[in-house]
């Protein structure tokens, strides 16, 4: 991602998304949605099923935020 936007986020095991906006337009969705083993690393999670596993720059992976973009 671009270091000039201010979230990332990780969608069915290995895609990533980079944007400012649109994060958020459809709220949180519990943490249990994002299931999605991480393809590089299957000790973590990349989202889901149209979930979003959402991350805020400058903010700590312990403030993840799962989102439904869909």
């Amino acid at each position: 991602c671009y270091l000039e936007l201010n979230y990332a986020g990780t969608q069915y095991r290995s895609e990533c998304w980079c944007g400012n906006s649109g994060h958020d337009q459809f709220g949180e969705a519990p943490e249990s949605d994002c299931d999605d083993r991480c393809s590089g690393n299957s000790a973590e999670f990349c989202g889901g099923g149209d979930r979003l596993s959402v991350y805020e720059k400058g903010k700590t992976s312990d403030q993840l935020y799962h989102r439904l973009i869909g």
